[in-house]
This record gives C-alpha cells, structure tokens and sequence, in this order.
C-alpha cells in the first residue's frame, strides 16, 4: 500500500462523508478511517474527512488524527457569495 502510494505526488486526500456516517454507533465503522488516517499521516499526506453532521462525530475523528473536517457540523453549503459575510459566524456555533 504505502509503495504504491508513494508513486504519485499525493499530498492530500479527502474522504467521502459515506465513510463518517454511523461512526458514533460502531467500532466498526471506525476501524477502516484510523487505519487510512495513520497510513497516510505516515506519508504524511493531509487528510480532509468530509460529511461530519454532529459533535460526537468530529470528537470521534479528533480521537483518531483527523483534524481536517467538513460537513455541515461546522457550515451549511452555501453559494459563494455568501461565504464572505458567513465567515464571522463560522465557528462560533460549537
């Protein structure tokens, strides 16, 4: 795995929110995101992880290394003209 990987000019990879999703209910769930995190954190290749919706979520992602998150947890999709005046909000939900 890590050869392979090592073959392409990787230097971040984002994680489908399919692989978040029941991660607060099962172990096993968990299990394929701390083995993908540590292999690339030891290429050191960043890891975005899309699709968090709750708290517990993003904990359980922190838990495991993965501190690069999206979802609508922390911002709702928005058009981009409305990103410039959401900015001061952002964050300030949690």
């Amino acid at each position: 795995f890590r050869s392979s990987l090592q073959q392409f000019p990787i230097s971040a990879v984002k994680i489908d929110g399919e692989a978040v999703r029941d991660i607060e209910y099962s172990l096993a769930r968990r299990a394929p995101l701390r083995s993908t995190a540590l292999a690339l954190h030891t290429l050191n290749v960043d890891v975005i992880v899309e699709g968090v919706e709750s708290a517990k979520q993003a904990e359980i992602l922190s838990l495991i290394r993965l501190y690069s998150q999206q979802g609508d947890f922390y911002a709702p999709p928005m058009q981009p003209n409305r990103l410039e005046e959401s900015l001061p909000q952002i964050g300030r939900s949690t």
